[in-house]
């Protein structure tokens, strides 16, 4: 895809990009396999830019989704809600009001993740943590998805689902300028540089370009297998 801007991806992301230039046609199995024998580079490639948003205001929590996390069951993901068959399902995020509704969580804790990454958890706590349409909006994501495998256990699952709509206004730069294949790769290579999960993989129930629901998943390395 020719993006506005030059913006800072992996090489091997690119190489996979440019065979699909002018333009690009991408199929279920192009975006399902996107992840499959990916080299990232041995850094963190990303710089403080990359997560600039055109409105910065942190107060105003109208654009943020809820990040979920459960404990103690098993739980699917089915039209981007958190269902749960006997687990404790608990919320974070500032969507407050949102979270007061929601009858599938036991508590929730109101909490800007852009200012403070913590998640106020003990350690390998719960099983699963999912995250609808929110990672376009996180500032500190490497922080975060190191959070992320802090609480979960080991052979734990968390979940990141994105579509085609948001809140522009609130999206990281970056995020603006990549295209699905693109932020397919990026969100593996958050969980990469953890050095907590096993390679990310793709699950892509879109039903076209226009109407995207992809989600990025990853399972926690086992303790022995975390260096």
């Amino acid at each position: 895809p020719n993006h506005k801007q030059p913006f800072l991806l992996p090489s091997s992301s690119t190489t996979k990009l440019e065979a699909r230039r002018g333009p690009p046609i991408y199929t279920k199995a192009d975006y399902e396999a996107a992840l499959d024998n990916v080299n990232f580079p041995d850094f963190w490639p990303y710089v403080p830019p990359n997560f600039r948003r055109m409105d910065e205001n942190e107060e105003d929590n109208k654009y943020y989704s809820a990040l979920r996390a459960n404990e103690h069951g098993e739980e699917v993901i089915e039209d981007l809600s958190v269902f749960s068959t006997g687990g404790n399902v608990v919320g974070i995020g500032l969507h407050k009001h949102d979270m007061s509704q929601n009858e599938k969580l036991v508590s929730f804790d109101t909490k800007n993740l852009n200012v403070d990454t913590t998640l106020p958890y003990e350690d390998e706590s719960f099983d699963k943590v999912t995250c609808s349409f929110g990672v376009q909006y996180l500032t500190k994501p490497k922080e975060l998805f190191a959070e992320i495998g802090r609480v979960l256990r080991p052979g734990g699952t968390c979940i990141m689902a994105f579509g085609s709509m948001g809140f522009k206004e609130k999206m990281i730069q970056m995020w603006l300028l990549m295209d699905t294949f693109d932020r397919i790769y990026v969100i593996g290579s958050f969980f990469h540089y953890t050095n907590m999960f096993d390679p990310a993989k793709c699950i892509d129930l879109s039903i076209d370009e226009h109407d995207r629901l992809v989600m990025v998943t990853a399972t926690k390395k086992q303790n022995n297998e975390s260096s």
